[in-house]
């Protein structure tokens, strides 16, 4: 104690904190928690994250579910980039040029063989093979010319 009865500071390199005894206590607390890493906040961005997707989902289904299918084409493309939509459009229209006969459910069939898919992928390109196989139907009826029996 100093002779005004107040407890003596010890002296700093900085007046300002050699001033306020409040100031100092934090220098200190800082000296004991520098070392400390700062918390990880990557599970709550990922719970933010989650639930504005489950709300974009909701409103497009709500609101405009002709998108979904497109959204799931678009997810497993980026989840998988060897299971893109448009790779397997190319196998399935690859299939079905060589071979006109071939039902959608072989194609799918020798896709998921020939890409090494998971087995529980096989309703997806069976769906995209019969999409496949209407288009390619179209595209020869477009193509063409109309034939006397026709009308």
């Amino acid at each position: 104690m100093d002779h005004t009865g107040h407890p003596k500071m010890e002296s700093s390199l900085d007046p300002g904190l050699a001033a306020d005894p409040y100031l100092a206590g934090r220098v200190e607390e800082l000296e004991h928690t520098g070392d400390v890493a700062d918390p990880n906040l990557r599970g709550l961005q990922k719970l933010a994250y989650q639930r504005e997707v489950r709300a974009l989902v909701q409103k497009i289904q709500a609101k405009m579910p002709s998108l979904l299918p497109w959204i799931q084409g678009y997810v497993i493309g980026v989840l998988h980039p060897g299971l893109a939509v448009e790779k397997i459009d190319r196998a399935l229209e690859h299939i079905f040029t060589r071979e006109v006969k071939a039902t959608p459910r072989r194609a799918a069939a020798e896709v998921m063989y020939y890409k090494r898919m998971p087995q529980k992928m096989f309703n997806y390109v069976w769906r995209r093979a019969q999409v496949v196989k209407l288009r390619l139907y179209r595209r020869q009826q477009r193509s063409s010319p109309p034939q006397l029996g026709d009308f």
